[in-house]
């Protein structure tokens, strides 16, 4: 198991969310530039209390294109907890600038991941979901888990 600094951050990477290795400006976003198990192991990690929610961007193409139109969509970016990179084309983007990102973080590979680190006794869960159809099925799952 990783062991964690005060702040939520795997103390063996050395590195706290001010720490100019743990994020790079990019499109005038800061993005973390964590790997998955890094991100794994802060995102199950509870939250320094009175920090509220933590949201977890992850950027791709079409993401990119709101943040030029949607207000609200580049503030949520804006006031995110941490945002990653998601897209091919954003990692590509990234590389050509030079931004020590690792590689891509899906949501989609670290959600599965991430609930089965998570626990009932340990982590509350609030998710935002594009529509019912995906709200049922993972109201579903998360009670399989114990939630």
């Amino acid at each position: 198991m990783t062991e964690l600094s005060p702040r939520g951050v795997p103390s063996q990477w050395g590195n706290d969310n001010s720490d100019k290795y743990a994020e790079h400006t990019l499109l005038g976003f800061k993005f973390s530039t964590w790997n998955e198990e890094v991100m794994l192991a802060a995102l199950s990690a509870p939250a320094p209390r009175g920090e509220g929610l933590q949201l977890l961007v992850t950027a791709n193409v079409d993401h990119i294109v709101r943040l030029t139109q949607d207000a609200e969509f580049r503030e949520a970016y804006r006031s995110s907890w941490k945002a990653v990179v998601d897209g091919m084309p954003v990692l590509i983007y990234a590389r050509l600038r030079g931004a020590p990102i690792p590689g891509r973080l899906t949501g989609s590979d670290l959600f599965p991941k991430l609930l089965n680190k998570l626990s009932p006794d340990r982590h509350r869960l609030l998710f935002v979901c594009a529509d019912e159809e995906t709200a049922i099925k993972l109201n579903e799952r998360v009670r399989e888990l114990g939630f």
